[in-house]
């Protein structure tokens, strides 16, 4: 240990290789003759203790507590407002209390990357002390950082700003590369006695490119597939309601499908038929066909359409033969004022009926 010329104390190891030294700013120095003053981007900011090393195995900063227990090791970052060291002065609202900074060197000066500080946060008064975290970091093209996040006395947590804490029922959305915002859907105790909410147009998405889509826009309610596949909707049985209930379509696994009308029941298939109910006409636009030739009866024996009302009425056996003369035949059955007019559709000829007029 000795002193230079300049007044600064020495300390040296190992003969004459200088280990630490206190300058006359009382300044200590660690693995460094100079003190550095280029900090946070000024030539004229720098620390009272500094450390330097050009070394990958010895650089860092270490404190290690060995007792037993819960004493942990400690690094405390404290302040008072007052000029005096000592002193006990009360801080005040907002006061920064400590700080934590990331810097580069950009070429010539030390220029902070990030930065966490402690602060208070509110009025504080014996045995109380609120605070806040801030958590910064400076944006590409920038010198100093800039505040990202904090976390409240309260923990509240605001995000690009002081006080952007967006509001009641509000979420974090992730923007990608970009910050996150607050969107406004509320979402509280999922499985318990609140539900999830999204406002309208904000989507639900499903699948790696947003396949399946659920939201509404405000006037409808979708749930849109848009992926490959299909969409299924799989349940021992589905049942298809309005919002109060009324049926719409019932749906059992091995068993039937209903369609209803007004929560009335107007179609229902079996294991054999299918059956439309309800009183009233039943109407079909297009032709009204059998499934296949000469096979299915319109009516039975014991359930007879009562009448039966046509235009003309066409009669064909084509394809089989009748029980008389073992031919087959095409007629049409037309009306007239007066009369019945058969036409045989094979031979052309035109028939007329004797009728008989009976009152």
């Amino acid at each position: 240990m000795h002193s230079n010329s300049g007044n600064d104390l020495i300390f040296n190891t190992g003969g004459a290789s200088e280990q630490m030294r206190i300058d006359t700013s009382g300044r200590l120095l660690v693995g460094t003759s100079t003190a550095r003053t280029d900090f946070l981007n000024t030539s004229t900011f720098g620390s009272t203790v500094q450390i330097e090393t050009a070394t990958t195995s010895s650089r860092g900063l270490a404190i290690t507590n060995n007792a037993s227990g819960n004493s942990e090791a400690l690094l405390f970052f404290n302040k008072a407002n007052s000029s005096n060291t000592g002193s006990s002065t009360v801080v005040s609202d907002g006061n920064r209390l400590g700080s934590i900074y990331f810097q580069g060197a950009d070429g010539s000066e030390l220029v902070a990357a990030a930065q966490i500080s402690a602060e208070i946060d509110g009025t504080p008064g014996a045995n109380d002390m609120p605070g806040r975290l801030v958590f910064s970091t400076t944006a590409d093209g920038a010198s100093s950082p800039t505040e990202r996040l904090r976390i409240t006395s309260t923990g509240a947590f605001a995000i690009e700003g002081a006080s952007n804490y967006g509001s009641s029922g509000q979420v974090l959305t992730s923007n990608g590369n970009d910050a996150p915002t607050w969107q406004s859907a509320a979402a509280a105790n999922v499985g318990g006695a609140t539900a999830i909410s999204m406002n309208d147009n904000v989507k639900i998405n499903f699948g790696a490119s947003n396949d399946l889509q659920i939201y509404h826009d405000g006037s409808n309610s979708y749930v849109k597939d848009t992926g490959t596949g299909s969409l299924k909707i799989q349940g021992t049985n589905l049942h298809i309601e309005s919002a109060t209930g009324e049926a719409f379509v019932m749906c059992t696994a091995d068993g039937a499908v209903e369609l209803y009308h007004n929560n009335s029941l107007r179609f229902q298939t079996n294991a054999t038929a299918t059956t439309m109910r309800g009183g009233g006409e039943h109407r079909c636009e297009g032709h009204f066909r059998p499934w296949a030739n000469n096979t299915y009866d319109l009516g039975t024996n014991g359930d007879r359409w009562r009448n039966v009302y046509t235009h003309d009425l066409h009669l064909s056996n084509e394809g089989s033969t009748n029980d008389v003369d073992g031919t087959w035949g095409n007629y049409t059955i037309q009306e007239g004022e007066d009369d019945l007019f058969l036409i045989n559709r094979r031979s052309g000829k035109k028939y007329k009926f004797n009728l008989t007029e009976v009152s």
